[in-house]
């Protein structure tokens, strides 16, 4: 399958995740979402990991990099991610996640020797334009403050990072489904180690049969997506990927407007600022394409 199709699966996949966060996180917290979510992800990418796979690929060296990037996603940027959905909504949180191709372009260039051209600076250009346009919602929407949008611009930041470890790890070791399964398994162990030096962070894990059900299906979108991501970038490379993963903010947008108008408005301003970010990715990815 095309590293193209497979980026937008992962897109449309990570954009139902979403939606079910929202849904169970009324009753709940980030913080327990992104436990069960990560948890359901070890369980399912590690029974997938130890079927398919010879448990003689963990000695390779290139898993550090997988190891490295579970860190950084589903690790730092999950939990920035949720804390954002709770704070501004999916419909805000999800297009400014998505201005990853901005980082991730700039890190291909510095880290990965990929070029840095007219079209791919518009692109950025267009992304930039999206998130102040979102950023601009603070002032007409006053459920939330501007800096809540750190949480889910934080998170775009820190995936970027992890998305350029994966494809490094990934030229070494061609393995989605076992850097998938590892990324998860360290952002889990981390997580934990958290929970247990930092004690407050316990307060933070609130347990409901509506969100355990609706972040436990979260947790399986998750993990489809997860692994279509690495078998995207197994196959393309970061600034074609990236931004076609992008186009999640569009779905997020439409599965909102069908399942959750009683938890958010969708108003024109955050379909603006959606269209700019996706047109940002079109570009970028376009662009890559033809040359």
């Amino acid at each position: 399958m095309p590293a193209e199709l497979l980026a937008l699966l992962s897109a449309l996949t990570y954009a139902v995740s979403d939606v079910l966060v929202r849904y169970g996180i009324r009753g709940s917290t980030p913080w327990t979402a992104v436990l069960i979510s990560i948890a359901i992800n070890v369980l399912a990418l590690g029974t997938a990991t130890l079927l398919a796979h010879p448990l003689g690929l963990l000695q390779h060296w290139a898993i550090l990099f997988f190891v490295s990037a579970g860190l950084f996603t589903p690790g730092g940027a999950r939990i920035l991610f949720y804390t954002g959905i709770a704070r501004v909504g999916v419909a805000i949180a999800s297009p400014l996640r998505e201005s990853t191709p901005l980082f991730s372009a700039l890190l291909a260039v510095v880290l990965l020797g990929e070029t840095l051209t007219v079209p791919i600076i518009s692109g950025t250009l267009l992304i930039l334009s999206g998130i102040y346009t979102l950023g601009a919602l603070g002032s007409v929407q006053p459920s939330f403050r501007k800096r809540d949008l750190l949480y889910p611009l934080g998170a775009a930041g820190l995936s970027a990072i992890s998305y350029v470890l994966r494809r490094a790890g990934l030229l070494h070791l061609n393995a989605p489904l076992l850097g998938a399964a590892v990324s998860s398994l360290t952002a889990l162990v981390a997580l934990g180690l958290f929970t247990r030096v930092v004690p407050s962070s316990r307060d933070r894990i609130v347990v409901s049969p509506r969100a355990v059900v609706a972040f436990i299906l979260s947790g399986l979108c998750t993990s489809l997506a997860v692994f279509l991501n690495f078998s995207a970038l197994s196959r393309g490379q970061v600034v074609v990927v990236v931004p076609l993963m992008s186009t999640a903010p569009l779905f997020a947008l439409l599965f909102s407007a069908l399942f959750l108008r009683r938890l958010e408005a969708i108003m024109p301003r955050t379909i603006v600022g959606a269209i700019l970010l996706l047109s940002g990715a079109v570009l970028l990815t376009v662009f890559r394409v033809r040359h």
